[in-house]
């Protein structure tokens, strides 16, 4: 926050009473006497530990906010300003009460000095002219295809020919997608994978968990699906989606699995189907389509 800021809240630090002592405003709610006791436990510890508390406080209670500031400031009215700041950083509607009218929230009353966008007047007794506030900057343009063609991006020769830039322009990059990896396993150590694996890979050939690749087959396979988009080596298509290898092989790389392997194979679908996101299995072999 900058320092003209910070200088303009403790200006109307001293400005904030206790709701329901100004006529025409409405009562505030109570303090809880739990939240009361941590703020006068954190003001016997210092001024740090009470805009700690003040700032924990209105995170955990925005409804709360302004009783808060205001017990806080009965505790040290010296920290006024710092106390204002702490709230506001935190997210709270502070109303700001002049000695006489309305309440007004933080937010306009910045807007009519000119600190907020906006350009509205100052609130005021006397005559006085608009302010012209300063307008927030423009939102910064969205991303276009272009800016997904780096060299990471050329070096797997697919995303060209699918126009993945495309997809990746309009926010389509496979996040919140679990893919199920159907294939020889998978090298999990591989930094292109950090991130990138989804709990609950499986070894149908071995009943067990040791989802690694003996043969580097699925790791060629999950690089190409899913690596990471990370300036190093290339990427993924789904760059930003989850594997879940599910291993087919055995310790030599041999598929040599029976009906009721294949059938636990499908059944590791479940696994990916059960979670709160979208799947997509990959399986390299003829039969598992």
């Amino acid at each position: 926050m900058s320092g003209h800021l910070r200088r303009l809240l403790g200006a109307f630090a001293i400005c904030i009473l206790v709701m329901g002592t100004v006529g025409g405003t409405a009562a505030q709610e109570a303090l809880p006497t739990e939240l009361q006791q941590t703020l006068t436990e954190a003001a016997e510890q210092g001024d740090d530990a009470l805009l700690r508390a003040v700032q924990e406080a209105v995170a955990a209670n925005p409804e709360l906010a302004q009783a808060i500031v205001d017990a806080a400031t009965q505790l040290n009215p010296e920290l006024g300003e710092e106390i204002v700041t702490a709230a506001v950083e935190a997210g709270g509607d502070i109303e700001i009460i002049p000695a006489a009218g309305p309440a007004l929230g933080v937010g306009p009353v910045l807007a009519g000095l000119g600190i907020l966008g906006g350009g509205a007047a100052a609130a005021g007794g006397g005559g006085g002219g608009g302010g012209g506030g300063t307008p927030l900057p423009p939102a910064p343009p969205p991303p276009s295809p272009g800016d997904f063609e780096t060299a990471e991006y050329d070096a797997q020769a697919g995303l060209a020919l699918i126009n993945a830039s495309d997809a990746y322009a309009r926010g389509l990059t496979g996040a919140a997608i679990i893919i199920g990896l159907l294939d020889s396993g998978l090298d999990v150590t591989h930094p292109e994978f950090e991130g990138r694996i989804a709990p609950g890979g499986f070894n149908v050939a071995a009943n067990n968990d040791d989802v690694s690749d003996p043969i580097g087959h699925g790791t060629h396979v999950g690089g190409i699906i899913a690596a990471n988009r990370d300036g190093n080596g290339m990427h993924g298509v789904a760059y930003d989606a989850l594997l879940l290898p599910i291993r087919l092989s055995d310790a030599d790389g041999a598929f040599t699995l029976d009906d009721a392997g294949f059938a636990s194979a499908w059944a590791c679908w479940v696994r990916i189907s059960s979670r709160r996101a979208t799947g997509w299995v990959s399986c390299s072999i003829s039969r598992c389509a």
